[in-house]
């Protein structure tokens, strides 16, 4: 019989809020807690902290799938190889590994230019290209991504976008206004060019801007927030679970990224829970999203254009019904989970 189990570097509470909705008979195996879960009485029953006895355990089935952290992680990657390893070893070879897929930054960036870089792809795309059973994209940008490795085309894969779940139950445009950015304040988000461009257009505006979130930034947002707090709005801190009502208040989610080194914005949480309430996204091209969301109406501008994108939002918002509409009927990653538990047939 075959057992299901995630490897996860770092649990945080869309994680929990996934295991909650979704069910399902697996372990989860985790090396951190994120700040956004609260604490270990949070922690749901199947959730173990990542150690050598809880791998041991998890080898004593017989055929057991195991979801590990996605390769081009590099932050992670010493540590993934390293538990691969282990649980090959442990398992006797019987341990089949599968894994989900987002990142969409390009390889030089992640593994570095030159002999070294080049290095670095023939090792990582060998090693896992020869253990992998299963691939799951979030993005057709993480699949081109990935398929730049050695010997990864040839492990067996599926691009599943990462969308939220369609849901009836949105509250109306009549009922919602202004601007949201959800995130940490930091410059590779974006927050300085939000400001200078809100700033370009708020006089016209009927709604404020909300930024919520922490960070580097966080003097100067609140700085420039108090210059005129009748249109501008800062919260450090929302509850996960609270922040529904917050998007559901708005007409607009902001998400103006920039590439940071071997950082570009995979998904971005706030544009998946943003389009399950209907907002209308305004983000530049480094989400793996972002064909989709040209293709339905959302704002895809380079932050050069970030004035103009954000004018034409929040001026003549998507009807929020009509954002849910288009949305799948199952949450994408869902379906990729569905998927990789194929492999346990």
């Amino acid at each position: 019989m075959s057992s299901y189990t995630r490897v996860i570097p770092e649990l945080r509470a869309a994680h929990v809020e996934r295991i909650h909705a979704w069910g399902g008979d697996e372990t989860v195996l985790y090396k951190a807690l994120k700040w956004d879960l609260g604490g270990e009485e949070s922690v749901p029953d199947n959730c173990r902290r990542l150690t050598l006895r809880s791998l041991r355990e998890i080898c004593r089935e017989a055929r057991p799938v195991i979801e590990l952290p996605e390769p081009l992680w590099v932050r992670e990657l010493p540590s993934t190889v390293a538990v691969t390893v282990a649980l090959w070893a442990l398992s006797r070879g019987r341990a089949r590994f599968v894994t989900y897929a987002i990142e969409n930054n390009d390889l030089g960036a992640l593994l570095g230019r030159g002999f070294r870089g080049r290095v670095l792809r023939f090792v990582i795309g060998t090693f896992f290209g020869l253990v992998l059973h299963r691939v799951a994209y979030g993005s057709e940008s993480a699949a081109t991504t990935y398929a730049s490795l050695p010997s990864m085309a040839g492990v067996k894969s599926t691009v599943i976008l990462e969308l939220p779940a369609s849901s009836p139950a949105v509250s109306r445009a009549s009922d919602r206004s202004g601007a949201l950015f959800v995130g940490r304040l930091e410059e590779r988000k974006g927050v300085r060019e939000l400001m200078d461009a809100w700033a370009e257009i708020e006089h016209a505006s009927s709604g404020d801007l909300l930024i919520v979130g922490d960070g580097p930034l966080l003097p100067a947002v609140e700085s420039w927030v108090a210059e005129r707090p009748t249109s501008r709005a800062h919260v450090a801190h929302i509850e996960h679970t609270a922040l529904d009502r917050t998007y559901g208040s708005r007409v607009v989610l902001v998400a103006p990224s920039k590439r940071d080194g071997r950082w570009r914005e995979q998904i971005g949480l706030p544009v998946k829970e943003g389009l399950a309430q209907g907002l209308t996204i305004v983000a530049t091209p480094e989400t793996g999203l972002a064909p989709w969301l040209q293709e339905n109406g959302h704002q895809i501008v380079p932050l050069s254009g970030l004035v103009m994108g954000l004018r034409t939002a929040v001026d003549d918002p998507l009807v929020p019904e009509h954002v849910v509409e288009a949305l799948p009927p199952v949450d994408g990653r869902e379906r990729s989970d569905q998927w990789l538990k194929g492999e346990m047939q």
